[in-house]
């Protein structure tokens, strides 16, 4: 088993399952949002500064397409965490 903790408060968080994975899940999708935040923040300046010719959904393609990979990412390991 491999935590960073001691193995009081992994016994604590797998007694408190839902709240604990749900706390931890939206944790890592709360980070996730703001990477693709910063990814569509990218994309919008290249798609105004006209230096590579881009369509105008390019940018909001780009995000929601991180977002939904990052999120999901960040499911299956806190899945993967809580499988111990």
């Amino acid at each position: 088993m491999f935590y960073l903790g001691s193995e009081y408060s992994y016994a604590k968080l797998k007694e408190e399952l839902l709240v604990s994975f749900l706390n931890r899940y939206f944790g890592f999708f709360i980070l996730s949002f703001l990477v693709s935040v910063g990814i569509w923040l990218l994309n919008w300046l290249v798609y105004k500064s006209r230096v590579v010719a881009v369509g105008r959904d390019y940018p909001i393609r780009i995000a929601v397409i991180s977002l939904v990979a990052l999120s999901v990412g960040a499911l299956v390991g806190t899945i993967l965490f809580f499988s111990n």
